[in-house]
C-alpha cells in the first residue's frame, strides 16, 4: 500500500512540474505519466490533482508564446496554432477560451 500512496505522489508531482515548468496539457501529461509506465489510473489521478488554474496559466503562457499576443484572424493560421496547442496536450474546447481571453 505505501509504494501505491509514493507511486500516485511522484505521478502528481511530475505532472503539477510538467504543467508548470514545460507547458504541457492535461492529454500530454497522462500520455508521458503512462509512457513512463505509470497505470492509467495513476495518471488520470495525477492529472486531476494539478489545479484548472495551472493549465489554464500554462496555456495562456503558450499561446502568447507562439502567436506574440496576438491571435491570427486567419483561419489556416488559427487553426495551425491550435493544432499546436493540442499537441502540448490541450483540448480544443481550452484552447477558444484561451484565444477568447487574449482577444478581450
Amino acid at each position: 500500500k505505501r509504494g501505491l500512496i509514493d507511486e500516485a505522489s511522484d505521478a502528481a508531482d511530475i505532472a503539477e512540474k510538467m504543467a508548470n515548468s514545460r507547458g504541457r496539457g492535461p492529454s500530454r501529461i497522462k500520455a508521458e505519466l503512462q509512457k513512463k509506465g505509470y497505470s492509467a489510473a495513476v495518471a488520470t489521478s495525477a492529472v486531476d490533482s494539478v489545479p484548472r488554474e495551472v493549465y489554464k496559466e500554462a496555456l495562456l503562457k503558450s499561446l502568447r508564446s507562439k502567436c506574440k499576443g496576438i491571435i491570427p484572424s486567419d483561419k489556416a493560421e488559427r487553426d495551425k496554432l491550435t493544432a499546436s496547442l493540442v499537441r502540448l496536450g490541450f483540448s480544443p474546447d481550452m484552447i477558444f477560451s484561451a484565444m477568447q481571453e487574449i482577444n478581450e
